[in-house]
């Protein structure tokens, strides 16, 4: 009899795991299909559509010379209280030695707080007079709050800083896709003909002029693009769509 009990408790309970991996299977496929089938309406937007942002830049003469960004992550709107370490002060000592990124750097671990966060910009940066150095949060930069080095004529070293203190943060939400942002701008004709788009970042902006004062930060889309070797950016709200005041920033 313990024996028949034994063996009949035993069958109860393999057929609860295998009715338990069966669900889990079950949930795991339906998760991944949702993810799959969220990134093939994705792809199915971009194949339709990323002719008509050709054609749209070819009518404007506007050349891409960047990758458009295929990631769609989850981003957060952030508050943050801005402080100002340095406005357009000069170093007493000129530097004696042509300037370069790793002669910068070197200079810049010693003289800046919170350097181990901030990330060199390329785009924006000429690496011989300018130096931009943007603060990162969860991999993305925060494009109010940076590091600026100008090396002047005279060899002399002018340098600002300001920092982002985090305080809150909302909820996650899926940006919208940089095709939109791009098309966005070239729906409103904001880029003069001639252009060249240099890059398209996702990243943090807001009104970051404002010292000790709590702020918000948005996901954006920035867009830099250049005429006449002049570098220009535009900014596109990752969550709307919309293109973001320009005046304070």
């Amino acid at each position: 009899m313990k024996v028949w009990c034994m063996n009949l408790d035993w069958s109860k309970a393999k057929n609860i795991f295998i009715i338990s991996f069966l669900l889990l299977n079950i949930m795991l496929g339906y998760q991944l299909y949702l993810k799959e089938n969220k990134y093939s309406h994705y792809m199915q937007w971009t194949t339709n559509n990323i002719e008509e942002l050709k054609e749209k830049m070819d009518e404007q003469r506007i050349q891409l010379h960047s990758d458009i960004p295929k990631e769609i992550p989850e981003m957060h709107f952030l508050q943050i209280k801005n402080k100002v370490y340095a406005i357009n002060e000069t170093l007493e000592k000129n530097i004696s030695e042509t300037p370069n990124k790793n002669l910068i750097e070197s200079f810049a671990q010693q003289l800046f707080s919170h350097y181990q966060q901030y990330q060199y910009d390329l785009i924006q940066s000429d690496n011989k007079q300018y130096y931009v150095y943007y603060q990162m949060i969860d991999g993305y930069p925060i494009y109010g709050a940076k590091i600026e080095i100008i090396i002047n004529e005279n060899q002399s070293i002018t340098y600002s800083q300001n920092y982002c203190e985090t305080i809150n943060q909302g909820l996650d939400r899926q940006v919208i896709p940089a095709y939109s942002a791009l098309r966005t701008v070239l729906e409103q004709q904001i880029i003069p003909e001639n252009a060249e788009i240099l890059q398209i970042l996702l990243g943090y902006h807001g009104d970051t002029n404002q010292t000790n004062i709590q702020v918000f930060l948005t996901p954006v889309w920035r867009i830099t693009y250049q005429v006449d070797n002049i570098k220009e950016e535009l900014y596109v709200n990752a969550m709307t769509g919309s293109l973001e005041n320009m005046i304070n920033y």
